[in-house]
């Protein structure tokens, strides 16, 4: 096979393109290969904007919910992989008290079987849905269920781009994404910090996640804002835009601080981008 060059790029497909099953190797490997930076944006997903909007204005409601019913979503069993989390991970080697986590099943309420849940409860946990934000439940499985179909179809084309360029090539990531049901949300809120109550606070949501804060110059060199080393339980991570808000009234602000807060990434090379 003749040599590829790689980009240093976000690469960017259809959905339409990837539902039609047009075959997009090149760009795979553009963004996954060698000296790729590892993301590939989704363009054209049908009412994104929309669907993703109604789910991440929500995070402010849910983390701003009375201490007594975030206590009940708690899912110690589970070791914490449902419901509401606060606190239960480590940010270098202290509590993370920034961010308020809800992990829930876009798929389904109980995945597996009984037994399954009873063996494998960290994995297979059932979800738990706040009582006092009903309207929580439907715009997250609607937001889940949109992006799990988006990455069924662009596994299908990494099953099919890796038949070609590695020899020995069985995997079947395209019928194991779409077929399972342990799927894994995400909704994050990441209040704002000690240092900075003084100042406008903000949010900023992505994908099952809503990661919310402005910090100040003294902050940002205190606290390590890189997520440490660490073992995905899934094939592939999918995100959405972030938003942000005042933490006060939870109303929608533009982002404070365009040079710094948003996704950054760390290539093989160690160039953040």
């Amino acid at each position: 096979l003749p040599p590829i060059v790689m980009s240093t790029q976000v690469v960017v497909v259809e959905y339409s393109d990837l539902k039609n099953d047009v075959d997009l190797s090149d760009k795979l490997l553009d963004a996954w290969g060698d000296t790729g930076i590892g993301i590939i944006a989704i363009r054209g997903v049908p009412d994104w904007v929309e669907t993703y909007s109604a789910a991440l204005r929500l995070a402010h409601s849910l983390a701003h919910l009375p201490g007594e019913s975030l206590n009940a979503l708690v899912d110690e069993g589970s070791l914490f992989n449902a419901g509401w989390s606060h606190g239960k991970e480590k940010l270098g080697n202290k509590p993370d008290l920034a961010k308020g986590s809800f992990f829930f099943n876009p798929l389904t309420d109980a995945p597996g079987t009984e037994e399954d849940r009873k063996k494998f409860p960290w994995a297979l946990p059932q979800n738990r849905w706040p009582r006092d934000l009903p309207e929580l439940e439907p715009v997250l499985k609607r937001l889940g269920l949109a992006m799990h179909e988006a990455v069924s179809h662009l596994a299908r084309l990494v099953d099919r781009s890796m038949q070609v360029h590695v020899p020995g090539y069985t995997a079947r990531l395209g019928n194991l994404v779409q077929e399972t049901e342990k799927c894994k949300g995400r909704l994050l809120y990441y209040f704002p910090p000690e240092a900075s109550k003084q100042e406008q606070t903000s949010t900023r949501s992505s994908w099952m996640s809503v990661v919310c804060c402005t910090r100040s110059k003294e902050s940002l060199i205190q606290e390590d804002g890189w997520i440490g080393w660490h073992n995905d339980s899934g094939f592939f991570t999918a995100l959405t835009p972030d938003i942000y808000v005042n933490d006060a009234d939870g109303e929608i602000i533009s982002n404070p601080d365009p040079d710094g807060a948003g996704l950054w990434v760390v290539t093989r090379e160690g160039n953040t981008k």
